[in-house]
């Protein structure tokens, strides 16, 4: 693991730039992505779009934006990477990720289906699915359902009455009867709030000291929510906007404590974003709930309501992470799968070892070994020599290194 030139564990765009200028804040980017501080990495993308702007930076910083949910910012850097002759299949995924957490599912579908045609993917097959699943109204389970195929529609009422016998003397035909209205959709209705707005969706990440749980509901304003953070479990309240007394109600049990001091939450045009501080820092959360609760059962109203209905989209997200997690990596893909499991899964002094190693010698060296790496000089004694064709660069002058 000393030496791995193209190892980089989920940073979008690798580590080495053919473009000497912008290198090392390329690098510097590549390595605060790697540590989850994402403003950090946006912030030296910036600055090497400044010096020479391509469609990777752009890429990179996409993807920085879409860690931070800043969905729009990501569909207008993929939108200018797509001017570039040549971008990878990837960014098609995030431009329609983007997109689709802003609501725009059709356009989300359209760049998924551009994804799949440079490159087949089951993971864009599955954002496919979703983005269909979403323009149909349907919450039914998405098991089975293949690429390409609609959720099926009920069919029309065929008129069955007899046909009307003509008259002989009548000077005017007599008119048709309309045609019968087709039939409603019931799935389609049945799953759909009072009001028809689509559900609400919602999704968590982790630093190594917080827990973001966004949850993308439009032009609320700050009186609009309402939040109650507690040790082990969080609720939300929002009125919806442009909806006669509709809310959207959610309670998470979590599955580590929180410091309730310490939490807060932020009200944007375009989501709601909950900031859970963690109890214990650097601890990882293998989940947001705890995996051994059992899942209670939805009991119907006994009378009339007005008050929408959950739906909840747990099960077909647990059933697309399995999907994702069966699909089997190949080539620079395995390899990069390789070195995130590594780094996920690593102590904090490997993860410090990777890290540092990785900044300093400008992507060059990669090392698990924290004491090893605590003593090396790479930008000094211990610098390893250039990948072919490139030359080493002081960042403040410019200049090439002997």
């Amino acid at each position: 693991l000393k030496q791995a030139p193209h190892a980089r564990f989920g940073i979008p765009g690798g580590a080495l730039a053919p473009r000497p200028a912008m290198d090392a804040f390329l690098n510097e980017g590549n390595a605060c992505f790697v540590g989850e501080d994402y403003d950090r990495a946006i912030v030296h993308y910036t600055t090497a779009l400044e010096k020479e702007p391509t469609a990777k930076l752009y890429e990179n910083r996409a993807a920085a934006y879409l860690k931070l949910g800043k969905f729009d910012k990501v569909v207008e850097d993929i939108d200018a990477a797509l001017a570039y002759p040549k971008v990878s299949p990837i960014a098609h995924r995030r431009r329609g990720m983007g997109l689709f957490y802003l609501g725009e599912f059709a356009a989300a579908k359209k760049s998924f289906e551009a994804e799949i045609a440079m490159c087949e993917s089951a993971m864009a097959t599955t954002w496919v699915r979703k983005c269909e699943a979403e323009l149909s109204g349907s919450t039914l389970p998405l098991r089975g359902l293949t690429f390409g195929e609609r959720v099926p529609k009920t069919a029309k009422v065929e008129d069955t009455r007899p046909p009307a016998q003509p008259t002989p003397a009548a000077t005017e035909a007599p008119k048709p009867a309309p045609a019968p209205a087709p039939a409603p959709e019931p799935a389609a209705e049945a799953n759909r709030a009072i009001s028809g707005r689509p559900k609400i969706r919602h999704e968590w990440y982790q630093s190594t000291t917080h827990v973001m749980i966004t949850i993308f509901a439009k032009k609320c304003t700050q009186d609009d929510v309402a939040v109650e953070f507690g040790a082990r479990q969080v609720g939300v309240t929002i009125k919806l906007p442009g909806s006669d007394g509709e809310e959207y109600q959610q309670e998470w049990s979590l599955a580590f404590p929180v410091d309730p001091a310490g939490c807060s939450y932020e009200v944007t045009p375009v989501k709601v974003e909950l900031k859970l501080k963690k109890s214990e820092a650097d601890n990882h959360w293998k989940s947001l709930e705890p995996t051994d609760l059992p899942v209670a059962a939805e009991v119907p109203a006994a009378y009339p309501t007005s008050r929408p209905q959950k739906k909840d989209w747990a099960s077909i997200d647990k059933e697309i992470d399995a999907e994702l997690k069966a699909e089997k990596p190949e080539g620079e893909e395995a390899l990069n799968t390789l070195f995130r499991q590594i780094y996920s899964n690593a102590s904090e002094d490997t993860r410090r070892a990777m890290v540092k190693s990785f900044q300093t010698s400008g992507g060059t060296v990669l090392s698990t070994n924290w004491d090893e790496v605590a003593r090396a000089d790479y930008e000094g004694k211990d610098r390893p020599s250039a990948p072919e064709g490139q030359v080493w660069v002081d960042p403040k002058t410019g200049k090439s290194k002997q």
